[in-house]
């Protein structure tokens, strides 16, 4: 078992927002209770797996304990974690917001996989950098970490998410990530169907986001899309325009905002719900934007 806080699935409750094309939305999102206060060690980590064992019958030699591997060592301060709660999602990703470029034109995030459920050995860590003026991945800086397609019964050394940890700090100081620098998460309060406030700099704006395409595609359709709009007073932004679809995902829910220090970019987390091996996978992604004057 994988002792890194990171390489640990974190399961925090989380209240999901889920709102179809045309529908009430089911779950919220998590709404910091300071949406001006930056987030500082947003989600801790999780607690040991199982419960203790029953003792040793009088029949057979007690064995010998196992060592105490110790406490887990904390999340790096600021860094912020998204998990769909356990019961709700039986195989759910992680999402990890690692922070912003000293400049805050891009971002990097991971999202760590317990697999779909088919095979041992399944776990994978992606990472990803964006530039959020673009909404586009940074050339060369994806990486993933996996296991063999084989699936083996006994997982190989090392455990994909400790490679992507072990990896890490050289990959966010390569893309000018600085580690904790997430920025200001910004407070999304619902506001009927398809909407959530939003305290922008510039005032009191809103969210707007509505699911695109069929409600739940069947097998061998393309999946759906989804628009996000943001806007304040006559000014708006388009988060995501709602043309781009992604197979076997049929669900989207927003999740949280934040602003980079600069105050101009920033981003969008995304729930997203889909096909997976005999049960509903989710995920996340991001949509990266440049706030325009109006909204400062």
């Amino acid at each position: 078992m994988v002792r890194s806080w990171r390489g640990t699935m974190v399961l925090v409750g989380l209240l999901q927002a889920c709102s179809g094309a045309t529908g009430e939305p089911t779950r919220a999102p998590d709404t910091p209770a300071d949406p001006a206060a930056p987030t500082s060690g947003e989600a801790a980590p999780g607690a040991p797996e199982g419960a203790p064992e029953a003792g040793p019958s009088a029949a057979a030699p007690a064995e010998e304990p196992a060592a105490d591997p110790g406490p887990e060592a904390p999340p790096p301060a600021g860094v912020f974690e998204l998990a769909p709660e356990q019961a709700v999602a039986k195989v759910a990703d992680r999402f990890v917001l690692w922070g912003w470029s000293g400049d805050s034109e891009r971002y990097a995030f991971s999202t760590y996989s317990p697999g779909q459920g088919g095979r041992a050995c399944d776990d994978s860590v992606e990472f990803f950098v964006v530039d959020a003026g673009r909404d586009a991945f940074v050339k060369g800086a994806y990486a993933e970490h996996a296991y063999g397609p084989e699936g083996d019964e006994v997982c190989p050394e090392p455990h994909p998410h400790r490679a992507h940890d072990e990896a890490l700090p050289a990959r966010l100081a390569e893309h000018g990530i600085i580690e904790g620098q997430v920025g200001t998460r910004l407070a999304l309060a619902p506001a009927g169907e398809g909407r959530w406030s939003v305290a922008l700099p510039g005032g009191t704006g809103e969210l707007a986001f509505w699911v695109t395409g069929d409600a739940r595609p069947a097998e061998g359709q393309e999946g759906n899309g989804y628009r996000a709009v943001l806007s304040l007073g006559g000014e708006q932004l388009v988060v995501e325009p709602g043309t781009r679809r992604r197979d076997w995902i049929w669900d989207y829910a927003p999740q949280a905002l934040f602003l980079a220090p600069d105050g101009a970019h920033g981003l969008l987390v995304v729930e997203r719900q889909g096909m997976g091996y005999e049960a509903t996978h989710f995920t996340f992604m991001t949509n990266g934007f440049v706030l325009p004057e109006a909204m400062r």
